[in-house]
């Protein structure tokens, strides 16, 4: 954002309140200060003040305090709860094998078995899945053999109670509501719902995580989880599932992004990619350990009530956690912030500095007067297109979101169409995850963020392609094989694609943007499933679609800037900067914008804030 007509107003009023007093200038940053009244200040508060000087001081507490590992810990937790929601619809959803209860009607026998009688009408046991077929003229025949010229007299179309092979599944949505034959679509829009689910949950944690805090926000999140976990379980038809798994889902990702903000906020500035890697590792585990539950209870609503179990445990540990002191500052609640950094010192047997934290509140105070008050900077998603390089940004972080997401969960959704155990292969496929965590801990070492998601894109449209092409050869273990290489690609993807929107944006927009993003995601992700099921008709069209998107994704992510070691900028005016000297020069603003411009060392170097070039005036 560039400097306002108000904000400079501002800042010249301080200046002359300041110079006409003798003693220091008093400043009301919010109603909680320090004293619970004015705050004094003991020099002026210029706009040379350190951008980062919060991560500057966490910095000096080195490694990570136990108290910080112990929040980070429950953030864990909570963000487990939420990936157990990820794989939930490829077990509660499975179509088992089945066939038209009448199956064939008028059947006596005459020395035949059943295949027999149907090899009599030219047909195979796939035809009576979803149709009736009377052979009792057949078995009235006298020689037991049919020339039929209009199979259609045997046929019916209307079949209306259907059995199912109970030995991998005891029951699933499909099952128990015959969401099969003409009725199928209603098993995707059920998948999709889980989409439109997250839709809801991205939108709402963003405002939440925004307005009441972190902690407050993972708390509600989890209670919705769980209390409509339990309520999915218990559903008595299918329209009260759609809406208890969609509200669900929409829980299930609030905890996963109110989370991640949240873990990334109290972690060090040098410490906090790896920590972001391992603690989204350890989260996965949600993700893993469904399809061992799904192998033991086997039975749809045992499953959900799981899930919903989990989420609750979470509830009373949200409670106990504090707060994130980054939000805290960025909202004026300087006093409560004092005291949670003060445990992070005390816990490490530090000492605490009230030199430093002073310069701490003027950086804040500093970066609170530039987006003119902290209310109106949490005012909406209004914020991420009202100033050029965020614009920018955030279309790029939509977009990308969109793509990475429609591939990722339309992969998973697939692996019930794979040969083999399902149970076994949903393991394969959430180990995929854990081994992309792992391989990102080590690229995001030697690579910038931008080249790591680009090259991930890359990675997956290659997988999806070429799985394409060599099934339609013919070979049926490599077009496996290539469509879990695309699998890891879009995992990859996705895990970057969280670490990097929570760079590019400012403290006070993170969350919204970060569930913007994520809620463009959803739609992506409700599409999806549709995609899936139109393999029926088309076995080439899913793959060729997320490949192609994944090419387009390639290059896209590329608009991103390097946000490689820099510190959690908090200010809107620090990410306009940032951009305006680290997006590739393809993207950059070639014009003034109106006769406004700044001018600063790189962030990345000096962490300063913006400063006005003085040379430039601004227009009246």
């Amino acid at each position: 954002m560039y400097f306002t007509k108000k904000v400079r107003m501002k800042l010249k009023k301080v200046e002359k309140h300041c110079s006409a007093v003798k003693s220091p200038g008093t400043w009301l940053v919010g109603k909680d200060t320090t004293d619970s009244s004015l705050m004094r200040v003991d020099e002026k508060i210029t706009e040379d003040s350190d951008a980062n000087e919060f991560d500057s001081y966490l910095d000096e507490i080195g490694t990570l305090s136990r108290f910080q590992l112990v929040l980070i810990a429950c953030g864990t937790l909570v963000m487990f709860s939420g990936f157990t929601v990820t794989t939930l619809p490829v077990f509660l959803s499975a179509t088992p094998e089945f066939s038209c209860a009448k199956g064939i009607s008028g059947f006596t026998g005459n020395n035949r078995t059943e295949n027999e009688a149907l090899i009599n009408t030219h047909l195979v046991a796939e035809d009576v899945k979803c149709s009736h077929i009377d052979l009792d003229f057949i078995n009235n025949s006298i020689d037991g053999t049919t020339n039929i010229s209009d199979l259609s007299v045997f046929i019916s179309q209307n079949c209306d109670n259907y059995t199912y092979d109970r030995s991998v599944y005891a029951e699933t949505i499909t099952s128990e509501w015959d969401l099969v034959c003409g009725d199928r679509m209603l098993k995707a829009l059920a998948n999709s719902c889980m989409f439109l689910g997250f839709f809801i949950g991205s939108l709402t944690a963003g405002v939440l995580g925004d307005r009441l805090g972190r902690r407050l926000g993972m708390m509600i999140m989890a209670i919705t989880t769980g209390v409509f976990g339990v309520a999915t379980a218990l559903s008595p038809n299918y329209v009260s599932y759609l809406i208890c798994f969609t509200i669900m889902s929409g829980g299930s990702i609030g905890e996963l992004l109110v989370g991640f903000t949240y873990v990334s906020e109290i972690s060090n500035r040098k410490q906090r990619d790896d920590i972001m890697m391992v603690t989204t590792l350890l989260a996965a585990l949600g993700d893993i350990i469904i399809s061992p539950v799904a192998s033991i209870f086997r039975h749809w609503r045992h499953i959900s009530g799981f899930v919903g179990a989990v989420a609750l445990l979470c509830v009373p540990v949200c409670y106990f956690m504090s707060e994130s002191p980054r939000w805290l500052l960025s909202t004026g609640k300087e006093s409560r912030a004092r005291k949670i950094v003060e445990k992070y010192f005390l816990s490490k047997k530090l000492t605490f500095s009230d030199e430093r934290w002073s310069k701490v509140l003027k950086a804040e105070r500093v970066k609170r007067l530039e987006s003119e008050n902290s209310r109106k900077r949490r005012s909406g998603f209004s914020d991420l297109f009202k100033y050029p390089n965020i614009r920018l940004l955030t279309l790029n972080v939509m977009s990308c979101w969109f793509i990475v997401s429609m591939v990722y969960y339309g992969l998973i959704l697939n692996i019930g169409n794979l040969s083999g155990d399902p149970y076994v292969n949903g393991v394969i496929n959430s180990m995929l995850d854990v081994v992309a965590s792992f391989c990102l801990l080590l690229l995001l070492r030697i690579s910038a963020k931008t080249h790591v998601i680009s090259g991930s894109f890359f990675l997956a449209g290659v997988g999806c392609i070429g799985s394409m092409l060599v099934l339609q050869s013919g070979y049926a273990v490599a077009s496996v094989v290539l469509a879990c290489i695309g699998r890891f690609g879009a995992a990859c993807a996705y895990k970057v694609a969280y670490m990097l929107t929570a760079e590019v944006y400012p403290t006070v927009l993170r969350s919204s943007g970060m569930s913007l993003g994520s809620g463009a995601s959803r739609i992506g992700g409700m599409i999806s499933p549709f995609a899936v099921e139109a393999q029926e008709t088309s076995p080439w069209i899913m793959q060729t679609l997320f490949g192609s998107l994944s090419f387009v994704a390639c290059i896209l992510a590329l608009a991103f800037p390097n946000t490689r070691r820099i510190g959690l900028m908090s200010s809107v005016d620090e990410v306009e900067e940032f951009c305006a000297e680290n997006l590739p020069a393809i993207f950059r603003r070639t014009s003034k914008g109106r006769g406004r411009r700044f001018t600063s060392t790189s962030l990345r170097k000096s962490n300063s804030l913006m400063v006005e070039d003085p040379g430039v005036g601004f227009d009246e």
